[in-house]
């Protein structure tokens, strides 16, 4: 036998846990993407240490991982600059390479990246956007395709 409290307190539980429900789907429903089924998005994220700033550099590609036979980048840097280290992203199904150009006309607190996307035979070009960012000097993005070179130039990189 149920008492006239435990019926309210029941009925309480329930309209919370309806209020709940709305609240997280009025949430989630705003936040999903629908993308189209053949927009597929794969990415790429070295992070380099240039004169002990830390330079992340994320790119986005709008294809499936087994289009990418490899992701170049030529990371352009002050002549005499110190190299601290370069981290690859693991596990993107494509291999990254990551070469050091130390240009002698490069204004120190300054870092120029060049993507280029050597892709598997037969493959139609893609979307790439790339972003070079460091802490204090914000961001600096580019889009380009992946038969082109897209470069991207960050200033006001503190460098020690």
């Amino acid at each position: 036998m149920t008492t006239f409290a435990g019926t309210i307190h029941r009925h309480r539980s329930i309209r919370r846990l309806c209020l709940a429900l709305l609240l997280a789907a009025s949430i989630i429903t705003p936040l999903a993407k629908v993308t189209p089924a053949l927009a597929v998005l794969c990415r790429s994220d070295p992070v380099l240490v240039v004169n002990g700033a830390v330079i992340d550099v994320v790119s986005t590609l709008q294809t499936d991982p087994g289009s990418v036979a490899e992701l170049d980048y030529q990371v352009t840097v002050p002549a005499g600059s110190l190299i601290g280290g370069t981290t690859l992203t693991v596990g993107l199904g494509f291999p990254e390479r990551v070469s050091y150009v130390f240009g002698p006309d490069q204004p120190w607190g300054t870092v120029t990246v060049a993507a280029s996307v050597v892709t598997a035979d037969g493959v139609a070009p893609f979307p790439l956007d790339v972003k070079v960012s460091s802490l204090l000097a914000g961001s600096s993005t580019a889009s380009g395709t992946s038969d082109d070179t897209t470069t991207v130039a960050l200033d006001h990189v503190v460098m020690l």
